[in-house]
């Protein structure tokens, strides 16, 4: 691949987005790699963890305003590049971890909202860029954002094209972990580590429950719950983890 670079290790996919020179900015080119990176991951029964990071100091400046400002229609580019990479990182039933090295900005500032966890280095930063150069929030950005933290503060952060350090971010909601500089490739190996000893069955039905949130009546969302509790119910980790805890074993 020329702008992704795959490492698989012990259970974890860990993509990079390797633009360093361009700060991992967004072309056709990476999206279409990204999301090629994430269909294999979704196809790997080796692959139990993806893990989301960039190369060099930045994770993602966004779209590349090079290409974007080659003349393509802004939306037609989103329908087609951006979207479905998003939908298939959430409908993949596997965690995705955004390992946030750097700044994260515009639609990259997407990506990390839209992973399942996130994690921060203490340097890096948040950037709601899109209203200071005259666009909406897009790439989902805005959507993910009034999910994590509501409607006043993801509106006050997107007119205000905000710019936020990692622990501010964190206090926020809109980051999970914020680590030192110093231990940030530690914290990512001890959290994948800690996915790595769950059930991928739970975890996968556990993300395909959480989808359906905003779709159900609770009605319908129990009735799904319990459904897909028989499934989890059925599997070999569920029994053996029953078995260990009847016998007095960790």
């Amino acid at each position: 691949m020329e702008t992704v670079v795959l490492e698989k290790r012990d259970g974890v996919l860990k993509i990079t987005l390797n633009r360093p020179d361009k700060l991992n900015a967004f072309n056709a080119t990476m999206l279409s790699e990204l999301s090629s990176a994430l269909r294999s991951a979704g196809k790997d029964a080796e692959v139990r963890v993806v893990v989301l990071t960039g190369a060099g100091r930045a994770f993602s400046a966004g779209q590349d305003v090079e290409e974007a400002s080659a003349g393509r229609g802004i939306g037609d580019h989103l329908r087609k590049n951006y979207y479905p990479v998003l939908l298939q990182m959430r409908k993949l039933e596997k965690p995705v971890v955004a390992a946030v090295n750097g700044i994260a900005a515009g639609s990259g500032l997407s990506f990390v909202l839209a992973s399942d966890i996130t994690i921060a280095k203490e340097s890096a930063e948040l950037y709601f860029a899109y209203g200071a150069i005259g666009l909406i929030p897009d790439a989902g950005a805005l959507y993910f954002a009034i999910k994590t933290i509501g409607y006043q503060r993801a509106m006050e952060l997107s007119l205000t094209a905000a710019r936020i350090g990692a622990r501010e971010a964190q206090s926020m909601g809109l980051l999970n972990r914020v680590v030192p500089d110093e231990e940030f490739e530690s914290a990512v190996d001890e959290l994948t580590s800690t996915l790595l000893k769950m059930s991928g069955k739970a975890m996968g039905l556990t993300k395909r429950l959480a989808n359906v949130v905003d779709n159900l009546s609770l009605e319908e969302f129990l009735e799904y719950e319990a459904m897909l509790q028989e499934v989890a119910g059925s599997t070999d980790y569920f029994r053996e983890a029953v078995d260990r805890f009847l016998k007095g074993r960790k």
